[in-house]
């Protein structure tokens, strides 16, 4: 089974919240949404995971974003196991989306977010749209694309243009990163950000046809009845405030990330 926790990628959707977000009624204060990626993969992985798992809040009074990432192997309650302790990426395998998301609501003590679920191809896709950007690698690496056919080689410092496939392969090592995970989280927010400044630099028009382009290719169940061009704002900066859960390391026959509940209660106030 290969883990594989491409939260960027899926913080990446942060861009099509953004296209959503602005056409909901306007009596709405804030948005939670819950976004993920599953780590299946056809005619190689059995069962489907959620290695890429965030927590968005859209704050409508002030344009600002909330973005937590929740780390794949957190030791939290499965709602879908009768509140038994295990990794939270578990959930999906467990109960696919619902239980996801009823343990993300439970672990934050908030209602049920919407959902948007991203694949591998979803996230290329919604890169390619920008065509290539500009990126300079914070370490020296070289990675495959997921069909293993590919692999692409980056180099800490140096300057180059990257399609989506490349950024995808970009987002996904963390074997080579001398702090695994932290630092494949750096390297996707990295994406996000840059992704963030393309979006903000299109005109109205452009960016409804963004939105268009990205809801044909995300799977969610936010609604769309109400979308009125007349709502959009035309937002030239967005607040992006990013935070990841903390935690310690913990072993209990199996690896598990344990959290640290007093941040998590820090954390909470941006999405009650």
């Amino acid at each position: 089974m290969k883990k594989l926790f491409i939260i960027a990628s899926i913080i990446l959707t942060i861009i099509f919240v953004m296209g959503t977000v602005f056409v909901k009624a306007f009596n709405n204060e804030k948005l939670n949404i819950l976004i993920y990626g599953v780590d299946g993969r056809e005619n190689i992985d059995e069962v489907e995971r959620s290695d890429s798992i965030i927590l968005v809040n859209y704050n409508f009074n002030n344009s600002e974003i909330t973005a937590t990432s929740i780390p794949r192997d957190s030791y939290v309650k499965i709602s879908c196991k009768n509140n038994r302790y295990d990794k939270i990426n578990h959930a999906y395998a467990y109960g696919k989306e619902k239980c996801l998301n009823d343990t993300v609501s439970n672990l934050f003590g908030i209602s049920k977010p919407n959902n948007v679920m991203l694949s591998f191809n979803d996230v290329v896709k919604l890169i390619d749209y920008f065509g290539l950007i500009e990126l300079t690698p914070n370490y020296t690496f070289c990675q495959s694309d997921e069909k293993y056919t590919n692999k692409y080689c980056f180099e800490k410092g140096k300057k180059i243009l990257i399609d989506g496939r490349q950024a995808l392969a970009y987002m996904r090592n963390r074997k080579s990163l001398p702090n695994g995970d932290f630092d494949r989280v750096k390297n996707q927010r990295q994406v996000l950000k840059i992704l963030i400044n393309k979006y903000l630099g299109l005109g109205v028009i452009d960016k409804i046809k963004f939105y268009n382009y990205a809801k044909e290719n995300v799977q969610t169940d936010l609604k769309l009845t109400n979308f009125n061009i007349k709502k959009i704002i035309n937002v030239k900066q967005i607040n992006l405030n990013e935070y990841t859960l903390k935690g310690e390391d913990y072993i209990n026959k199996y690896y598990y990330y344990k959290l640290d509940l007093d941040y998590l209660e820090k954390i909470k106030k941006y999405y009650i």
